[in-house]
């Protein structure tokens, strides 16, 4: 079970899933690498490409800050592997039997989920795409290889997923061991001569420590915006206005600050200074608070010639919707939320 919990834990350092696409126009192919918090792109503009070739058949954008799970899943691997060592260092079969049960109900929602998602992606459909072909539908496979259009889709576990399902399968295959080729108890181990008290703090030691090693290697909050120092990245003018600001974190972890939403926006767009680049998050400041910043895909975005913002495209964020409405009374406009804002200022862009 130990063993169980650090391959577990082997997900943090290696992909889960791969899915590639291979066509005449690409012979080199895209690919994406879905990791436990994040989604890269094989190689540079992957998913830029990718996403852009969506857009012609009405699928939606893959934007790696809006699905949930990628947010929350690191947190479940994290206490599944804590829990396995729990179950190694206790040594009791009943903890044995709760764990395997709770490995194989996350194990199938998570491929369910996974399911899910590719199937919204392919089902989903813009109905004013520039391509349509009645009945086709996108949907990727999640194992094996797939024609799409003149695409070859094909999707298989990385070296992560690999590792997450031996160590379910290990894990399982610990019960009928205990229960069947081993029917006696250890008796001489030093461990269970131990008192109850003892291991079970031991083993608590062990999984905090554990957990705080890990939740701390994979938070990747913002940097702070700091006023009259920090300069945007997009335009290169110093960020004065504490009620305007943006901040994009990569996969990496490294922020990126900008003095608008636009700015932010426009620097991701094609033929931007970060296009292509994989994002982890995107914050922006809330008008009602200056200087408090939010996830984006959680914010709504004012629209208004009558509160220009720092670059002139006139865009506002709040952190709450009827802050957003509020201001609009006032000043009029149009409230959006972050994907159509997104939309707003690459239009804008190309006219």
């Amino acid at each position: 079970m130990l063993l169980v919990a650090v391959m577990i834990l082997g997900v943090f350092v290696f992909p889960l899933w791969v899915i590639s696409l291979k066509a005449p126009q690409y012979p080199q192919g895209l690919g994406l690498l879905i990791h436990v918090d994040r989604i890269e792109s094989v190689s540079p503009n992957d998913l830029q490409n990718i996403n852009g070739l969506n857009h012609y058949i009405g699928m939606h954008r893959i934007e790696p800050g809006a699905i949930q799970e990628l947010r929350y899943m690191k947190y479940f691997v994290i206490g599944l592997a804590a829990a396995a060592a729990l179950v190694a260092l206790i040594r009791r079969r009943p903890l044995l039997l709760a764990w395997v049960a709770i490995a194989v109900v996350l194990a199938g929602i998570g491929m369910y989920d996974f399911y899910q998602w590719e199937y919204r992606y392919g089902h989903e459909l813009d109905p004013s795409a520039a391509i349509k072909v009645p009945g086709m539908t996108y949907q990727p496979p999640m194992f094996g290889t797939k024609q799409l259009l003149n695409f070859t889709t094909t999707a298989w576990p990385a070296v992560g997923g690999w590792l997450a399902m031996i160590a379910v399968t290990l894990g399982v295959a610990c019960v009928p061991y205990e229960y069947r080729l081993r029917r006696r108890p250890l008796r001489h181990a030093k461990l269970d001569n131990a008192c109850p008290a003892c291991k079970v703090g031991t083993a608590l030691l062990l999984c905090i420590a554990l957990s705080g090693v890990f939740v701390s290697g994979c938070t990747k909050k913002p940097a702070a915006i700091v006023l009259g120092a920090d300069a945007c990245e997009h335009c290169s003018m110093t960020i004065t206005n504490p009620h305007y600001g943006a901040v994009f974190v990569s996969d990496k972890g490294r922020s990126y600050k900008f003095d608008s939403v636009e700015c932010m926006v426009e620097s991701l767009a094609d033929g931007g200074k970060f296009a292509g680049m994989s994002a982890h998050a995107f914050y922006v400041v809330d008008f009602a608070h200056p200087g408090r910043v939010v996830d984006a895909w959680h914010a709504m975005f004012l629209v208004s010639p009558n509160l220009p913002s720092p670059m002139g495209a006139n865009v506002t964020s709040f952190a709450q919707e009827l802050d957003a409405h509020n201001i609009q009374k006032a000043k009029g406009g149009d409230v959006m939320n972050w994907e159509g804002i997104q939309q707003h200022v690459r239009e804008s862009l190309r006219s």
